[in-house]
């Protein structure tokens, strides 16, 4: 295939997924993807820009794990708080990261005569009251770019807390993203029930999409297994293999749970997307069950 067709290549489908592991701040697996598909549509813009991304979103993390060093020079320059609205046109989450990174890597301040001196949580305190100051609770897309910053440099109670936050605002469309990297935190976080919860929450909501929902099946197998309930992980797991056993670690893990169809917790259908959520008004049945 020469150049000009890679480039005009419709692949919105095959690029839906990579946009949700971007949207998930899952970046090796959507690097893994766009990968997959630049093999076989070389210089296909879309496909190089969405890699371009994930480098830029992995660049924050790389800076803020790398060590400090060990004598920093005196008198350094003051760092205020950063202005957390970056321009029209930028990736959000990407500019958000680089400056708490850039503030954390500064943290490490020698003492001065005093003796005093500046450590990583003061510094992140401080941050954190800039957003208090500068962002409202109902900005939903900067709480929710906050949220994945926060993530990607291990951060995760905090970066629950901002999702919970984005959760709350004005923008009922990130319902799905807000609940599903609420999971995703408070499993890695080592608390696999209260991601069980968020998770169940996220796929009962009336916004599921039949790519979240594939996701959602898998991370809460995954939940269910961590929480030692391997009848729950198999039902859900099972989900996703029947339909795409290439999908991540799912047939791994199947095979790992001795297989078996599994079995779905009682009351499982019952768990609600948003507490504060009206019952919908009475009609015709929509089918959201994907999977």
């Amino acid at each position: 295939m020469d150049e000009d067709e890679s480039e005009e290549a419709d692949l919105s489908d095959e690029l839906e997924e990579a946009d949700f592991f971007l949207q998930q701040g899952l970046l090796d697996d959507a690097r893994e993807a766009l990968r997959n598909l630049a093999a076989f549509y070389p210089g296909h813009r879309g496909v190089e820009a969405r890699l371009a991304e994930v480098e830029r979103r992995r660049a924050p993390a790389a800076r803020a794990a790398a060590p400090a060093p060990p004598h920093p020079p005196l008198g350094g320059p003051v760092h205020e708080t950063p202005a957390l609205t970056p321009p029209p046109g930028t990736d959000d989450s990407f500019d958000i990261a680089r400056e708490l990174a850039e503030e954390l890597g500064a943290a490490p301040t020698p003492a001065g005569d005093d003796g005093f001196q500046y450590s990583v949580e003061d510094v992140f305190n401080q941050f954190k009251k800039g957003v208090e100051q500068t962002v409202r609770p109902e900005d939903s897309a900067t709480h929710y770019d906050l949220g994945i910053a926060y993530k990607e440099m291990g951060l995760l109670e905090d970066a629950v807390k901002e999702f919970e936050t984005a959760l709350r605002g004005n923008d009922r469309k990130r319902e799905v993203d807000c609940l599903s990297m609420i999971g995703v935190c408070q499993l890695s976080r080592g608390q696999p029930r209260e991601a069980v919860a968020a998770f169940r929450r996220a796929l009962a909501s009336e916004l599921l999409t039949r790519d979240a929902a594939k996701a959602l099946h898998h991370d809460l197998g995954v939940a269910y297994q961590e929480a030692g309930d391997p009848e729950a992980a198999l039902h859900h797991l099972q989900k996703v293999n029947r339909v795409d056993p290439g999908y991540r670690d799912v047939a791994e893990r199947v095979r790992a749970l001795g297989g078996g169809p599994g079995k779905a917790p009682a009351g499982e259908a019952r768990a609600p997307a948003r507490t504060a959520a009206a019952p919908p008004a009475p009609g015709p049945k929509k089918n959201i069950g994907y999977l």
